[in-house]
């Protein structure tokens, strides 16, 4: 059973795309992550996604999606692709990886299978509780079709024929050794007992006995790139697409075959449909995942129409014209009519609940996460930029904005919202010369104005949390830069040139007259008057440095990342001194609600540290995102989460409490001593969180005074439990006494003589 010319060529193209990506990755995946680490939520994900299975556990589905992707695993979601989970514990992680396969028992929806090749090694890996745990069943070989049922499964390699088990992967035999390759294997629906076979060259086979015997079905002589199976009255209905020439339709158990060509795209060309799907709910419907997007036709494929609403990528260019991407495999919920999932080239998954005529994305394209930002004034607004664009998340939900500029954009380098205003966002992005194209949206990412660079800006944008129309972004050539400046929310700007390679940029939290400006090799320049003038306070070093932080709870305290670890000085900058943590650091980001200090690193995931960077513990998921680009805090309800933006393996998300963040890993009992904490978020528009903690049973009293020590609110609270207890203040109440933007002082009394007073900022 030989392959034809066309496929083979096809074949060794698809091998060889597939090489280089692996290749390309596997410098960032050198280490090997430990097997066995609890992987968190997903947020982002994506790359090529040609692998989906869904299937119904207790009622409800649960999509299954894998591909080519630096995530390793095997993505599982079990909420419409809101939020997934990554399971890959016990395979080999070691080097890039990508999922050739991928199938569920039909009779055990417990077991899963998939074909996977990590680095040099591949193999077939079986689980048998819901991919919580994986073995390797069939090794060092690579199948690319899969399919069981009952315990009986099938994995279908390249030229090492057809391998057969009966006992759910734990032993194998190879049943038909000269058997090139079957890329479907579809159970007949009717009669288990029959299998059929899609394959290169020689047509749709089937097997009464188990893969042993063949005899041909139909199509004789075709290259089969997908079929699908259902049965009607008595009959099979079979739909399948053949390499570089058509859809093919049978009515009749596969006695006779017809092309069905009209209205799909054209010319006829290798590799232009990928897919397809007949609708079990209405088998008029077949879904045909092509090149240009996805094809339905309700007829029986009599007429295809493209259904790509939603689907494409919106583009800055143009309103009304979108990037379809290409859909590489198509699967419908059996459960749910309607319900279709498309897989895509690049751009991960999309749904839909009404057969197609709308679509959403539900798998974020990957890539790098180089940006990641909070709204201040909606911890439930997040802003990712990506190497496909710039996207949003509100209420649970991924979408894209229409900052992409039709594959032009090389990556987002830097973004940020306005703490005053979350309609309006700013963006640095570079394109596939190198220059730099500043973008601000005023309308939440519809509408977006570009300011052309041509310098390479840094990887931040920062707002003056005083004066929220002023903006500061750093830049720097190879010996050159300083800070590109905004007094007008981004609507015009001035270079400040200062010979000095700037990479970030730290406002004091509480006078934002003082700035710090970070050179790429160290370098620490200082202005107390908004940028006007500047004064070296730390010389530069022989090591890159990534990003610089100010202690919010302490201005004097400031935080450097660099490639040999973090550094800290106590004195505002005069003085420093290295941390315990070592790693290649890329990002820092402080928890006003936890006080928690978090440094994202190069190679080994983040850390966090509750006492000032004298212990670091490493965050317990740090293994399934080892490569670390960004790290930001949001909330959510009472909780904190932190965001992590990675090299090429998505947005992870964190949910973290005080109870999840002790450095010994145990649960954190509450401090011996009363204490407040600093209000969240600070500075804030209008209302702001004061979250205080009592050490045993009492009264406490909550006062705010202004700056010449007016009380302009106060609140007595009686009989307090121990504990943690907040109270919510909305400076905008009539009775804050209609109060205008500047610094508070949050005072805390509690007990016998116990006071403690905070600062923070009102912003209007």
């Amino acid at each position: 059973m030989g392959l034809s010319e066309n496929f083979q060529n096809k074949f060794c193209k698809y091998v060889l795309f597939v090489t280089l990506l692996l290749t390309s990755i596997a410098y960032i995946q050198s280490i090997g992550l430990s097997q066995g680490s609890p992987c968190q939520p997903v947020n982002i994900f994506g790359g090529i996604v040609n692998q989906i299975e869904i299937i119904s556990i207790n009622g409800q589905s649960r999509i299954l999606a894998g591909g080519v992707s630096q995530l390793q695993g095997l993505l599982i979601s079990a909420d419409e692709g809101i939020s997934w989970s990554l399971s890959r514990d016990g395979m080999n992680l070691e080097g890039g990886a990508s999922i050739r396969a991928l199938a569920v028992d039909e009779l055990n929806p417990s077991h899963y299978y998939l074909s996977r090749r990590s680095g040099d090694s591949r193999g077939v890996y079986a689980s048998q509780d819901e991919g919580n745990s994986w073995h390797l069943s069939l090794p060092g070989k690579l199948a690319y079709g899969l399919a069981g049922r009952g315990g009986l499964v099938f994995a279908s390699t390249f030229d090492e024929g057809l391998w057969v088990s009966t006992d759910s992967g734990k032993t194998w035999e190879n049943r038909a050794p000269s058997m090139t390759v079957a890329l479907d294997i579809i159970f007949d629906p009717r009669n288990p007992s029959l299998v059929f076979f899609s394959t290169a060259g020689d047509g749709i086979l089937v097997s009464s006995d188990s893969g042993s015997t063949f005899v041909q079905w139909g199509l004789p002589g075709k290259d089969i790139v997908d079929f699908d199976i259902e049965a009607s009255e008595g009959e099979l209905i079979a739909f399948a697409v053949t390499d570089g020439d058509s859809i093919f339709r049978s009515i009749d158990s596969g006695e006779n075959w017809e092309a069905l060509n009209n209205e799909l795209p054209g010319p006829w060309s290798s590799g232009l449909i990928k897919s397809i799907e007949i609708d079990p709910f209405n088998l008029q419907t077949v879904y045909a995942g092509t090149i240009d997007g996805i094809y339905r036709t309700t007829d029986m494929g009599e007429n295809w129409h493209p259904m790509n609403t939603g689907l494409g990528v919106p583009s800055i260019f143009d309103s009304t014209f979108s990037l379809i991407p290409a859909v590489l495999t198509v699967a419908v919920d059996r459960d749910e009519a309607g319900v279709v999932y498309a897989g895509t080239d690049g751009w991960g998954l999309f749904r839909t609940a009404d057969r197609g005529e709308g679509w959403r994305q539900v798998g974020v394209p990957s890539g790098n996460i180089v940006g990641i930002a909070v709204s201040p004034l909606n911890p439930g607004l997040v802003f990712a930029g990506t190497e496909y664009g710039l996207f949003i998340r509100r209420k649970g939900t991924w979408t894209p904005s229409t900052l992409y500029l039709a594959g032009i954009l090389a990556s987002f380098d830097a973004l940020a919202p306005s703490p005053v205003d979350s309609n309006i966002i700013v963006t640095v992005t570079t394109n596939a010369t190198f220059d730099n194209l500043l973008y601000v949206t005023r309308d939440g990412g519809i509408k977006w104005k570009a300011s052309f660079f041509g310098a390479l800006v840094g990887d931040v944008i920062r707002f003056d949390p005083m004066d929220a129309s002023r903006i500061y972004v750093p830049y720097g050539g190879s010996s050159w830069g300083g800070v590109v400046v905004s007094s007008d929310t981004g609507r015009t700007w001035t270079f400040n040139n200062l010979d000095f390679r700037a990479i970030d940029i730290a406002i004091h939290p509480l006078n934002s007259d003082v700035l710090y400006l970070l050179g790429k090799n160290g370098g620490l320049l200082k202005s107390e008057d908004r940028a006007e003038t500047w004064s070296l306070i730390r010389e530069s070093s022989s090591y890159e440095h990534k990003a610089i932080l100010i202690d919010p709870n302490n201005p004097d305290v400031i935080y450097l990342a660099t490639v040999r670890g973090v550094y800290k000085s106590s004195d505002a900058g005069d003085s420093w001194v290295a941390l315990e943590l070592t790693e290649s650091s890329t990002d820092l980001a402080f928890d006003p609600r936890t006080r928690l200090l978090y440094a994202s690193t190069f190679g080994a995931g983040v850390f966090s540290t509750d006492n000032g960077g004298v212990r670091w513990s490493s965050i317990n998921s740090s293994a399934c995102y080892q490569y670390v680009n960004r790290v930001t805090v949001g909330a959510q309800a009472n909780s904190s989460v932190l965001y992590i933006g990675t090299n090429g393996s998505g947005l992870f998300e964190e949910v973290l409490t005080l109870t999840d963040v002790a450095p010994s890993g145990q649960t954190t009992a509450l401090p011996a001593e009363t204490d407040l904490l600093q209000n969240y978020p600070n500075p804030f528009n209008s209302a702001t969180t004061i979250k205080f903690i009592m050490a045993k049973k009492g009264n406490a009293t909550i006062r705010i005074f202004d700056l010449n020590g007016r009380t302009v609110f106060r609140y007595d609270l009686k009989g307090l439990r121990r504990g943690t207890h907040t109270v919510r203040w909305d400076g905008s109440d009539n009775n804050a006494r209609d109060l205008s933007s500047g610094i508070y002082f949050l005072n805390f009394t509690s007990g016998k003589g116990f006071s403690l007073t905070k600062k923070m900022m009102l912003l209007r």
